[in-house]
């Protein structure tokens, strides 16, 4: 009877956890993004602020997030500097070792609009207007990534353990 118990409690614990790691998997796409908007922010407040070119808040940023990928923008630039921002993202995403992580077309799309329009930007209220414009798209992908994630997360859950219980009933 013991064993039962405990092969119970072993196959429901498994389910559980599988299901966590599920729920844990789509998380990691809100944290991209609050690193997403912490970087923009700092770009921002540089060029904003401190009066830094479109290529010195590029290098600053490479060193608060997103792995590095904006110091990667920074060294093409640099090599590269009558490209567009969009081929400069754009070979960015193909370097080897770019780590976009779990960000997704939506805000890697906005991303590509916001580097377009603050390289072209000549004062400092149309840097301000590309990235509350950024950051309006992005809040928009958030409210809807939360509410889904809200609602997949409990139905992947009870699943889940609905699986192990029968799982268990079936082997006990």
């Amino acid at each position: 009877m013991l064993y039962k118990v405990f092969l119970l409690g072993i196959i429901i614990f498994s389910s559980i956890s599988i299901g966590n790691i599920i729920v844990g998997e789509k998380e990691q796409r809100l944290k991209a993004l609050s690193e997403l908007e912490n970087c923009i922010k700092a770009m921002r407040n540089g060029m904003v602020y401190q009066g830094m070119t479109f290529y010195e808040a590029l290098k600053h940023t490479g060193r608060v997030g997103l792995n590095g990928f904006f110091g990667n923008c920074a060294e093409i630039l640099r090599q590269h500097p009558e490209w567009e921002a969009r081929q400069v993202y754009d070979q960015a995403l193909k370097e080897p070792g770019e780590k976009m992580g779990y960000l997704q077309e939506p805000e890697k799309e906005a991303l590509r609009d916001l580097l377009m329009r603050l390289s072209t930007a000549l004062v400092v209220e149309q840097i301000s207007d590309a990235a509350a414009i950024f950051f309006r798209q992005l809040h928009m992908i958030h409210g809807e990534l939360l509410e889904v994630q809200r609602t997949k997360s409990r139905a992947i859950k009870t699943v889940c353990l609905l699986c192990g219980l029968a799982t268990a009933v079936i082997l006990v």
